[in-house]
C-alpha cells in the first residue's frame, strides 16, 4: 500500500469534511450538518456556473474531498456572467429557502471557506 492511501486517509478526509461543515453549520446558524451540506451544494455548485475551469478546479483543490464534488458536478466549460444578486437568487432557488436565509448561508460558507479561496463579493 502506497503511504497516505487507504482507511486511515480517508478517515481523515472525512473529519476534514465534518469540521468544514461543523464550522458552516455554526456560522450560519443551521440545525444540522445535513442543512449545512444542502447550504453549501447549493452556494458551490452556484459558484462552479459563475467561474471557469480553472478556477474551479483551484477552489475544489483547497476544500475537502466530498466538498469538492459539488464543484466538479457543477462545472461549466465556460463561465457564465451574472451579478452578485443573480447569483444569490440562485443559491436560494437551489437551496429551496426564502432569500435572507440563504444569502445569509452563502455569505456564511464564503467567510469559511478554506485559505486563499476566491469567491465573488455576496
Amino acid at each position: 500500500m502506497i503511504a497516505g492511501e487507504g482507511p486511515a486517509n480517508n478517515k481523515e478526509v472525512g473529519m476534514q469534511t465534518d469540521e468544514f461543515l461543523g464550522q458552516v453549520q455554526n456560522k450560519a446558524q443551521l440545525a444540522t450538518l445535513g442543512d449545512a451540506m444542502r447550504a453549501t451544494r447549493a452556494t458551490l455548485e452556484t459558484l462552479a456556473e459563475r467561474l471557469g475551469p480553472d478556477d474551479t478546479r483551484h477552489l475544489a483543490a483547497q476544500l475537502p474531498h466530498e466538498i469538492q464534488l459539488f464543484l466538479a458536478d457543477a462545472g461549466m466549460p465556460m463561465p457564465e456572467r451574472f451579478s452578485s444578486a443573480e447569483f444569490l437568487l440562485r443559491v436560494c432557488a437551489r437551496e429551496g429557502i426564502d432569500l435572507p436565509e440563504s444569502t445569509h448561508h452563502a455569505r456564511a460558507i464564503q467567510a469559511i471557506r478554506m485559505p486563499g479561496a476566491e469567491c465573488p463579493a455576496i
